[in-house]
């Protein structure tokens, strides 16, 4: 039988014990919106647990990374309160069977387990991790890679964030200039602000190291 990939993220709000009851609900509310912008590959539903911790799973490896960005930049454009998201991501074989669709934390795999580990072992500033533990140089390359997007991304301003929101949902710099009701410019220029062009690259390369890495697996 072929084997069955899929990545789970695991992540936890930075700056939460600042937030008052209706912030920390607005914050729980954005998390749970995540799933939008891939919903045909999220297995199950966005898990909320603990407070401020959140799990999600899905079949392919880029649509977990866009969406871990999409989260990140959802917290960091409001402007109300000052947050972000710790995320640790993990790639390897799923059980569908043993995945609560309901409860995505209480799910068993090696995927989940390694997720849910790689998150506390995160040392400031870091905010983003990544491990593959059936692919170890695979694994390592990525991780590096997440280190260096994470440098990217934390700096993002609200409104840098904000403009990163609409590109990962699709919309063109013309259209996101019209709903904002500014220059094309204006857009072009929050979007350099926040590195997007090296950070899309950087997952372009990281999709096509997926690739390599699933057709060598094939091949054994």
């Amino acid at each position: 039988m072929k084997k069955q990939y899929g990545a789970v993220l695991t992540g936890d709000v930075v700056g939460s014990s600042a937030l008052s009851p209706d912030e920390h609900r607005r914050v729980v509310e954005l998390i749970k919106s995540a799933d939008q912008l891939f919903p045909e590959q999220v297995v199950g539903r966005v898990d909320v647990f603990s407070g401020d911790s959140w799990q999600m799973v899905f079949s392919d490896f880029t649509a977990a990374l866009r969406t871990a960005l999409y989260l990140r930049a959802t917290l960091k454009r409001e402007k109300e309160f000052s947050v972000d998201s710790r995320v640790s991501m993990a790639w390897g074989e799923l059980d569908i069977s043993l995945i609560n669709r309901e409860r995505v934390s209480e799910s068993i795999g090696e995927v989940f387990t390694v997720s849910g580990r790689r998150i506390n072992e995160l040392k400031r500033p870091l905010l983003m991790c990544f491990a593959a533990p059936q692919h170890p140089v695979f694994s390592a390359t990525v991780d590096a890679t997440f280190g260096l997007i994470d440098t990217l991304v934390r700096p993002w301003s609200p409104e840098q964030a904000r403009v990163v929101v609409e590109t990962l949902l699709g919309r063109t710099q013309a259209k996101i200039a019209k709903n904002f009701k500014t220059g094309q410019s204006s857009i072009n220029k929050s979007l350099q602000a926040a590195h997007w062009t090296e950070i899309e690259f950087s997952m372009i390369g990281l999709k096509e190291g997926e690739i390599i890495t699933l057709q060598g697996d094939n091949r054994q």
